[in-house]
């Protein structure tokens, strides 16, 4: 169960912008990979809700830079289909705040999408959604990582 949690996981890999591109002054489609590893915190069922999975993360490598934070992902069991949010903070102290939705295909394999809820720093004053599909990758800490990738459309004035 604990493998299928964290592969749920691997599905939220959600992106933060670098400064440069948060300077721009219209709305830019954008491609990202981001990699992801995560830390299971907990999880509680409630059989009207659904699971509720709390997981620390630490993005490191990707298009839109390194991040820290928490993912708190609701997954209907009957479906595999998920909601969620991730919070996070930048190394220059920025957050960001991301709800996001979407459907595993299997156990490793899923797709959604996501949008921005709030932000800080360069990310204030930000619109930020897009889609992502991503798939488990083993070269993370205990494996539990993955590989995302996806399009990011910015809109910033």
């Amino acid at each position: 169960m604990k493998t299928l949690l964290l592969s749920l996981l691997i599905a939220i890999v959600v992106p933060a912008t670098t400064s440069a591109q948060a300077s721009l002054a219209s709305t830019v489609s954008v491609p990202y990979t981001a990699q992801i590893d995560m830390v299971y915190l907990g999880s509680e069922f409630d059989p009207v809700t659904g699971l509720l999975v709390t997981t620390g993360i630490s993005s490191k490598v990707g298009t839109f830079g390194a991040t820290t934070g928490v993912i708190q992902l609701m997954l209907d069991p009957a479906t595999f289909a998920f909601t969620g949010t991730r919070d996070a903070v930048a190394a220059d102290g920025s957050t960001i705040s991301i709800a996001f939705q979407g459907q595993f295909l299997d156990l490793v394999n899923s797709v959604g999408t996501f949008q921005l809820v709030s932000g800080t720093g360069r990310f204030a004053g930000m619109q930020l959604s897009g889609t992502f599909s991503a798939a488990e990758w083993t070269g993370g800490v205990a494996g539990n990582s993955s590989i995302s990738h996806g399009t990011a459309v910015f809109t910033q004035g």
